[in-house]
């Protein structure tokens, strides 16, 4: 007879992870970790989530009222504008609770900024980067990374773009 394998889930076997909806995927989920004496919470929400997706994730963050929350997401804005997508994101988590710091996001090819103040007057950073189909000839597609660097003592964020393909910032 043959072994069974055990498999385990590599994002639910991080020390980090919180949980995922629905419970047997990985499409939206959140890990918690402290780092510079802030507890932080990432949320994942996938491409355009749904309303049910949306609840949960509202639940997540109003439930780690104490954690400053980062949501990274697929589409949000255009680089300026927030999609359809991004404002049901806005109205249903990052503009609704005092917790959420920023979101990041990508799906257009562009990058850009924008500051907003939630319903509570904190201010979320909004920030997206997308290099996939960059016009550089010699570049392999999504060869540029965004590096964050937080300083919490500054009250600052360094954001820079690298290619490991050329090597330089």
């Amino acid at each position: 007879m043959p072994k069974s394998v055990m498999r385990t889930d590599p994002v639910s076997s991080m020390s980090t992870f919180g949980g995922a909806y629905p419970a047997n995927a990985s499409d939206n989920t959140f890990h918690r970790f402290s780092a510079g004496g802030i507890d932080w919470l990432v949320l994942t929400l996938k491409y355009n989530p749904t309303d049910a997706e949306l609840a949960w994730a509202a639940n997540v963050v109003a439930t780690n009222p104490t954690s400053q929350v980062i949501v990274d997401t697929h589409e949000f804005t255009d680089g300026t504008t927030r999609s359809a997508a991004g404002q049901r994101i806005w109205n249903a988590v990052a503009g609704r609770f005092a917790n959420v710091a920023m979101v990041v996001s990508g799906h257009y090819t562009n990058q850009g900024y924008r500051a907003d103040a939630g319903v509570h007057g904190n201010v979320v950073h909004q920030v997206m980067a997308d290099y996939q189909t960059y016009a550089e000839p010699a570049a392999a597609e999504n060869s540029y990374l965004r590096l964050m660097r937080f300083s919490p003592d500054a009250g600052t964020v360094d954001v820079r773009t690298y290619s490991p393909y050329f090597n330089t910032f």
